[in-house]
This record gives C-alpha cells, structure tokens and sequence, in this order.
C-alpha cells in the first residue's frame, strides 16, 4: 500500500527477501498520494480518506468531477508503485476493502487497461462457498454474519468484472485474474484448514490462480494515535485476531492452495 506511513520500509522489506507482491490500492485510510487540494471531492477536512464503500460508489456514479479525482489518484497510485519496483513488467493489483471491483473504479481501470498500463493481472473475488465441517459453529457463524452479504455481492462484482476482462481479451490488452480466492467470507479470522479446502477446489484445474487473504499484521497500542480520526481501522489492527492469523499460517500440518504462476 505505497499509501502507507511505513511503505519505504516496507519496500526495502521486499526487495531484500524477494518476497512476492502487489499494488494495493487504497481509497479508504489514511490519506491519499495526491496533494488532498487536487482531489477535495475524496477527502475530509483533515486530508484523508473521507468515503465508505456504498458512499464513494454513490458519488462517482454521480458525479463526473469526483470519477476524475479518483482516476488521477488511482493513476498516482499506480505511478508511485512502478518507481518502488523498476525492475518489473507487470503488475498485479487489488485493492484495500475490495474498493477496485465498485463499478465506476473498475471501469477506471479497464480505461488503464485499453491504453496499455502495465499490469499483468487484477484480483477478483471468485470465492467458493468453504465450509469446515470439523468446526461447524465456527463456519455456521460466518454464513449467517454481514459477511455473508458481503460476499455475495463481491461475487456479482466479480462476475460482472470478469465479464469485462472476457471482453477486452480480443483486443489483447486483458490482464490476468485469479480462478479462485478465499479470504472474504471469513475476512479478519481466517484458518488454515481453509487453504486445504481450497486446494481440493482447485485439484486438477492446473490453469487455476488462487488468492488466499490473511491479515496478520498488527499493531502495538502506542500507535493508535495513527488511526485517531478512523478508529474502526485502529480497533481492527488491534484485534487479537491479527496474532492469530499470524499463527495459522505459520502451521505446518495444513496443504496450500496451488502457487500462483510467476509474475
């Protein structure tokens, strides 16, 4: 999240262990790239982020002028990232609370892709229904939660951003996407006995590319003041969730999912 207060580090991080990455678009912490005066429609008062996810896709379905901010600071997002990292071609992309698959920001994107843009491949939410028997409760808990609601219509986004991407194939400018992903519908206390789950999905489908979403990063209480004006985001980081999502991925016992191809 090239965004974030941290991202120099975080960069470094990368680039010394070679870990795999992507852009992670944010329209919704913390503040933008853009100087907050060239894109006052997207902020608050104090520079940041200033919409929901219902209320930013309300606003550019809209308005013209707020579709335009959002171009130029998904575009600065964009550029931002490619001077971090070079060396690459392409870029994989997704985006903070599912943000890129609103209708009128995908539509931005798919203007990127007709002109060129390098980017090699976008996520989307094509999240089988995953359902551990051996912790029935737990499963049952998160069908009937507002996740469940959630995942329903990221799963018509999707549909609805595959579509496009079908579409654009013929003029081969399409990026890549992933056939499967798990993370939403159990988003902030995920397991890994999920992953395995997934991988059965995904068993002798060698095309498959499968996103698996865990947050394990946290935060130490003497940073909340981060968050001061966006508390929900705070309460988040600060769950001991994020220790324990850290420690589910850190099992041995559990199979992953298929490795997505190199990018």
């Amino acid at each position: 999240m090239v965004t974030g207060a941290d991202c120099n580090r975080a960069v470094e991080e990368i680039k010394r262990s070679g870990v795999e990455h992507s852009l992670h678009l944010n329209l919704s912490e913390g503040t933008p790239l853009s100087p907050a005066e060239s894109v006052p429609l997207l902020v608050n008062r104090n520079g940041e982020f200033a919409h929901s996810y219902p209320v930013l896709w309300l606003k550019a379905v809209l308005r013209k002028k707020f579709r335009e901010q959002l171009k130029m600071e998904m575009d600065a997002q964009i550029s931002r990232y490619r001077e971090l990292f070079p060396a690459i071609e392409g870029m994989w992309l997704d985006s903070h609370q599912y943000f890129h698959l609103i209708p009128p920001v995908w539509d931005i994107l798919m203007d990127f892709f007709r002109d060129g843009m390098p980017i090699s491949g976008v996520r989307v939410v094509n999240e089988p229904l995953l359902f551990l028997k051996s912790d029935w409760r737990y499963s049952l808990r998160y069908c009937f939660s507002l996740n469940m609601i959630k995942w329903f219509w990221l799963r018509l986004l999707s549909f609805r951003a595959v579509k496009k991407l079908e579409k654009l194939k013929q003029t081969g400018r399409s990026p890549d996407y992933n056939r499967a992903f798990c993370g939403m519908l159990y988003s902030g206390n995920m397991r890994r006995e999920l992953l395995t789950l997934l991988a059965r999905r995904c068993t002798g489908k060698p095309q498959y590319t499968a996103e698996v979403l865990f947050h394990p990063g946290g935060a130490s209480p003497d940073e909340i003041d981060i968050w001061k004006n966006q508390p929900s985001y705070g309460k988040f980081y600060l769950s001991p969730f994020r220790r324990q999502e850290l420690e589910e991925l850190l099992k041995q016992e559990a199979a992953l999912p298929p490795e997505r191809p190199e990018r």
